[in-house]
């Protein structure tokens, strides 16, 4: 289920408006959802956008669960699988560091 957002795993942001994914990443699952919701922290100006929640975050983006995960390793494997995957617009500097 895409509820279940304890423990480390692969994440991503659905944009509702526009039906497209907008952002994938990986790591603790609470922490990153609180991460996003807060805007905070150093962005690169793709990833500004995604920090610009207008009013409310939950009418704009799901955050949904991809998967879990038991390691760091596994969480990077499957966060570059499934960028390959679903194409998200903002990883533009993480499918380059992936690829290159």
């Amino acid at each position: 289920s895409f509820r279940v957002k304890e423990g480390i795993g692969v994440y991503a942001l659905y944009n509702k408006l526009e039906n497209c994914w907008d952002y994938i990443g990986e790591g603790k699952l609470k922490g990153r959802e609180a991460y996003h919701r807060s805007a905070t922290g150093q962005s690169t100006p793709d990833e500004v956008k995604l920090n610009i929640w207008f009013d409310g975050f939950d009418n704009v983006y799901e955050f949904r669960v991809l998967c879990k995960c038991e390691t760091k390793q596994q969480c990077k494997d499957m966060e570059t699988k499934y960028i390959n995957e679903l194409n998200p617009r903002y990883n533009i500097r993480k499918r380059q560091h992936k690829i290159a």
